[in-house]
């Protein structure tokens, strides 16, 4: 029976410290590294815009205003990606090396769903040895048109009109769930998302000055310009202060006449 107590004993107390030491990479911690960021995407009528802020940073500090988070896979994909600038550029960098290597052995371009399928693979693939900090957006046109592809560091994958990530997503959603519509029109859509951008610089804390935005459709990839909203009501009626009115001198007798 001593030995049978001696036995249980070590397992219950290293059951204990595993329970109460806490992990060594929580995923939960892995969300606050999309701060600072944002990047949305829109499908038109005959087209995919993707747009991001150009900032680099890291914990409090901006790094930089000039950094291109829009990558060209081929001639009609773009790729997204919000998250650490490490973990962003290394798994950015793997899938574009791996769509051109299966271009160039098997002479097949991927369509726009089964790059984001592969995407997705590898996503959860090392999402059980060592995640990727990566949130990112697939568009593209092909055969079937255009499409755009929602996935985080999850693996989770979904095709949709229109999404967003980063904290920017917060206040950019709502405005694409108010303006955007089927078979929109290029103007009209960079017209959303000028009001995307306008939102984030009138609301977030988060200062993101310098936006990239392109357009993918069937003649390829090219940068635009987002058609920004005109001044606000507030902005455009303000006025120098009035001046206050200057007291009325008395006139000559008025005191003596209330001396009186």
């Amino acid at each position: 029976m001593l030995s049978l107590t001696r036995a249980i004993v070590p397992t219950a107390v290293l059951s204990y410290q595993q329970l109460t030491d806490p992990p060594k990479q929580p995923l939960v911690c892995l969300i606050s590294s999309q701060c600072h960021t944002a990047t949305f995407g829109i499908v038109g009528d005959d087209f995919v815009i993707v747009a991001a802020d150009m900032s680099a940073a890291r914990s409090i500090m901006r790094f930089k205003d000039n950094e291109d988070k829009i990558v060209q896979l081929d001639e009609n994909k773009l790729l997204a990606s919000v998250g650490p600038v490490g973990d962003r550029n290394a798994f950015v960098e793997y899938v574009v090396a791996n769509v051109d290597l299966y271009r160039i052995t098997n002479q097949i371009v991927l369509s726009t769903k089964a790059a984001a399928s592969f995407t997705r693979k590898e996503l959860a693939t090392a999402l059980r040895k060592n995640p990727y900090q990566v949130w990112l957006l697939m568009g593209g046109y092909d055969a079937d048109g255009p499409s755009l592809y929602h996935m985080d560091y999850l693996a989770s994958m979904h095709k949709t009109d229109k999404a967003a990530h980063g904290y920017g997503s917060h206040f950019i959603l709502s405005v694409m769930d108010r303006f955007c519509k089927k078979h929109m029109d290029e103007e009209y859509a960079l017209s959303v998302v000028g009001k995307c951008i306008h939102e984030l610089n009138t609301r977030f804390i988060v200062n993101t000055p310098n936006w990239m935005v392109k357009i993918v459709d069937r003649h390829g990839v090219r940068v635009v310009q987002p058609v920004m909203p005109p001044v606000g009501r507030g902005e455009a009626s303000k006025q120098p202060a009035a001046e206050a009115p200057k007291p009325v001198a008395k006139a000559e007798g008025d005191g003596d006449a209330m001396a009186e």
